[in-house]
């Protein structure tokens, strides 16, 4: 893509692989990730931040009384977006929370 010279580029996610970076680092068009703000970006992103989302959902919940929690995922050992996901301090407060990984 880069050979056709474009003057901007938009990629998905802030998790690239080192050679993908690179190219974005390097190349000579605007570069804007979305998606996702938990991370650096190359130049500009543009999207939400999931920890503050899920802390404000969690914490939400906490606030109702309820204690009960759970996580319905594929993949998760493989989870490259986030591989501390529910390792925060309201995910702390929780007691146990239930996870459940789909194999299909």
């Amino acid at each position: 893509m880069l050979s056709w010279n474009p003057t901007g580029l938009m990629a998905t996610g802030l998790d690239q692989p080192e050679e993908t970076l690179r190219l974005l680092r390097n190349a000579p068009a605007s570069v804007v990730q979305t998606m996702d703000l938990d991370g650096t970006p190359v130049r500009a992103c543009g999207g939400m931040s999931y920890h503050a989302a899920g802390a404000a959902m969690a914490e939400a919940l906490l606030t109702e009384g309820r204690t009960d929690f759970g996580c319905v995922g594929s993949g998760l050992d493989r989870d490259i977006v986030d591989p501390d996901r529910g390792e925060d301090t309201v995910a702390q407060r929780i007691a146990s929370p239930l996870r459940i990984d789909l194999c299909l």
